[in-house]
C-alpha cells in the first residue's frame, strides 16, 4: 500500500459546494467512502483534495467513488478525477503541508485552522465525526500536532478542553454553533439526521453543565423549554462532547494568533499545486 492524492475538481471552476451545509456534507460524503484508508482531506472552493492509503486498483475504485457520492451533493459538474503518486516521506510532508494550507491558497474567509472543509479540525481533536481515524501517522510517522499547527502558524503543541467558564461566557447562540460545527452538523440543527440530533444534545448537555439558562437554550435552538431539558437528559457520546470542548479553545486560540500568512517565494515557500513526480 501506498498513499495517493486524488483531486476532484469542477468543470467550471465555480463553487462545488457554496453553502456550510453542503460542505460539511460533503466532509461526512468523503469520510463515509474512505473509511479507514483516509489519511487527509480539504474541502476547498471549486475542488476537493483526498489522500489515501491503499494499492493502485483500490485507488482507483475510491475515485470513482468519491465522485458518485460527491456529484449528486455538488452545485456545478466535476471534472474526471486527477490521482497522483505519493513518492516518499519527504513527498508526503509537502502534500500534508499543502493540504492544510489549502484554505489560504484561495484565499477564503477566515483562519484555515477553522475552515469546516479541512481534516485539521479532525486532527485537532475539535470535531468527531463516528468512525473517522485518519491515518496520517501511518504514513508520517513522526507527524504531530504541533507540527501539523506550525503549518499553520499556531504555536501550540496541545489543545485543551474548554472549561464550564468559557462554555458560559460563549453565549447560547454560540455554543449552539460550535456544537453543530464539531458533530458536522447543518448549522440551522433542522431535522432528525444523527449529526444533529448528537449537536442539539451537546449543547444542551454543555449547556446545563456551565449553568446557561434553559430559556436561553430554547430561544438559541428554537425549541420549546421542555424539549431543552429533555435533551440535557440524555445520553452523548464523549468524544463529541470533547470535540465541542477543544474547537472552542481552538477558536480561543486562532482569535489570540497573527493573520495566518502564506510563505513568501523568495524565503523559499511553495505555493503552487503538489503534483505527482
Amino acid at each position: 500500500m501506498q498513499p495517493w492524492h486524488l483531486t476532484l475538481s469542477s468543470t467550471t471552476r465555480h463553487a462545488l459546494f457554496p453553502s456550510e451545509s453542503l460542505r460539511r456534507e460533503a466532509v461526512r460524503a468523503v469520510v463515509r467512502v474512505c473509511g479507514d484508508e483516509l489519511v487527509q482531506f480539504c474541502i476547498v472552493d471549486e475542488h476537493v483534495h483526498v489522500v489515501v492509503l491503499c494499492d493502485r486498483r483500490r485507488c482507483g475504485y475510491l475515485g470513482r467513488a468519491l465522485k458518485l457520492a460527491l456529484a449528486p451533493i455538488a452545485a456545478v459538474p466535476m471534472q474526471p478525477v486527477y490521482t497522483g503518486t505519493i513518492h516518499g516521506r519527504n513527498h508526503m510532508e509537502e502534500v500534508h503541508r499543502y493540504v492544510l494550507q489549502q484554505p489560504a491558497h484561495h484565499n477564503l474567509t477566515g483562519h484555515p485552522a477553522l475552515w469546516s472543509g479541512s481534516c485539521f479540525l479532525d486532527l485537532a481533536g475539535a470535531r468527531w465525526i463516528p468512525g473517522l481515524e485518519l491515518r496520517l501517522q501511518d504514513v508520517l510517522p513522526r507527524v504531530t500536532l504541533a507540527k501539523s499547527c506550525g503549518h499553520l502558524c499556531l504555536p501550540i503543541s496541545h489543545l485543551g478542553l474548554a472549561g464550564q467558564e468559557e462554555i458560559r461566557a460563549l453565549g447560547p447562540k454560540v455554543l449552539v454553533a460550535a456544537s453543530a460545527s464539531a458533530c458536522t452538523a447543518a448549522p440551522e440543527l433542522l431535522g432528525r439526521r444523527a449529526e444533529t440530533a448528537r449537536a442539539r444534545r451537546a449543547a444542551c448537555v454543555l449547556a446545563r453543565g456551565a449553568g446557561i439558562p434553559t430559556s436561553e437554550m430554547s430561544w438559541a435552538l428554537a425549541i420549546h423549554p421542555g424539549s431543552v431539558r429533555k435533551l440535557a437528559g440524555q445520553a452523548v457520546e464523549p468524544e463529541a462532547l470533547d470535540a465541542v470542548r477543544r474547537l472552542v479553545t481552538l477558536e480561543q486560540v486562532v482569535r489570540l494568533a497573527p493573520p495566518f500568512q502564506l510563505p513568501d517565494k523568495s524565503r523559499g515557500g511553495r505555493r503552487g499545486p503538489v503534483r505527482a513526480r
